[in-house]
């Protein structure tokens, strides 16, 4: 049987092989409440669970019954920590195969400095489209404690 770290290093593999063919964007299962609708019934939801439940409950329904819907209101795009995580597992591989796995990391490491928040002088991120919270909306690109982390 082999141990942890070989069984780590093959599953980072095959997502590698994976990343290579279906590329480093993706959908997400925010993208429905990333949707302008689905963000204003998130609003009505927050101000009033009772009332707003209706309005949230399709969006709800669409994610966990046919997830592939998402197509219907977003598209793919790159997020800071699969860019991250996905570095560093071919990070990991580069230990193992050496520059090949670096070479293959790079554009990830690349795309993270790209994907900072605007404005900010250090580095953080956070989510490439508006979020809609019981606060309010946090504007895209507004640097958030569950983006920065991995990046």
């Amino acid at each position: 049987m082999r141990n942890l770290r070989e069984e780590a290093l093959c599953a980072a593999q095959r997502h590698a092989d994976w990343l290579a063919t279906y590329g480093p964007s993706s959908w997400d299962r925010y993208d429905f409440w990333a949707w302008p609708w689905a963000r204003r019934a998130k609003a009505a939801y927050c101000r009033n669970a009772t009332l707003g439940l209706s309005l949230v409950a399709p969006f709800v329904i669409l994610d966990a019954v046919i997830p592939g819907s998402r197509a219907l209101f977003g598209h793919r795009q790159r997020f800071a920590t699969s860019d991250a995580h996905d570095a560093m597992g071919l990070c990991m591989l580069a230990q193992r195969h050496g520059d090949d796995g670096l070479r293959r990391a790079l554009p990830f490491l690349e795309a993270l400095v790209e994907e900072r928040c605007p404005g900010e002088e250090d580095c953080r991120w956070g989510y490439p489209f508006d979020w809609e919270t019981c606060f309010g909306t946090w504007p895209a690109g507004t640097p958030l404690v569950t983006c920065t982390p991995y990046g």
